[in-house]
């Protein structure tokens, strides 16, 4: 499975052979031998299909918070993956999880802005290795940068650490199958 990398990039490439459909299977099958300068005989094409395949309901069969998290974080970034829907159901899991007790209706709007403007930092920090800049909270939350480290900013961090949860969470359980799929390949 050295085609795949680590375990992130295995869950990328798996989601994206699915974006693909079926009907690219073989394709993309031959991309990936290719990538690894391996044979592109028939076997071999359906063997790394059937990996990609048991990646993927490794996904499908965590929490849906979690399934959402891997599903927006690692998938493609096109318009059929409904990426908007799962950005929004892991912010919800996060707001409903990170913050607790009584609120008011601003109060809630704000720590939900957090939890959203958190979900999509916390992704860019684990792909492209940068934060987003604080302005993005701040317009996110109708917020001026004189309260935010008083008020807001432990529930940014927050935020961050129950995504972190999640994504740790999601990779280990994955994990598990790619070692699986590892350990076939070398017998």
């Amino acid at each position: 499975m050295s085609k795949y990398g680590n375990t992130r990039e295995a869950i990328q490439n798996a989601l994206a052979h699915a974006y693909l459909g079926n009907t690219n299977t073989a394709n993309f099958a031959d991309y990936g031998c290719r990538i690894d300068r391996s044979s592109g005989n028939q076997a071999y094409i359906m063997a790394t299909a059937i990996q990609m395949a048991k990646i993927r309901a490794a996904i499908s069969s965590l929490e849906p918070h979690v399934e959402a998290w891997m599903l927006y974080c690692y998938g493609p970034d096109v318009s059929g993956m409904n990426k908007d829907t799962k950005h929004t159901l892991v912010a919800l899991t996060v707001d409903q999880e990170a913050f607790h007790g009584p609120r008011s209706l601003k109060t809630a709007r704000r720590l939900f802005a957090i939890a959203h403007t958190a979900v999509e930092d916390y992704r860019i920090g684990l792909l492209m290795g940068r934060e987003l800049p604080l302005a993005s909270y701040l317009e996110a939350t109708g917020t001026n940068g004189d309260n935010w480290y008083r008020d807001w900013e432990k529930h940014r961090r927050t935020a961050l650490m129950t995504i972190k949860s999640y994504d740790n969470k999601g990779v280990a359980e994955v994990s598990i199958v790619v070692k699986e799929i590892r350990e076939s390949e070398c017998k």
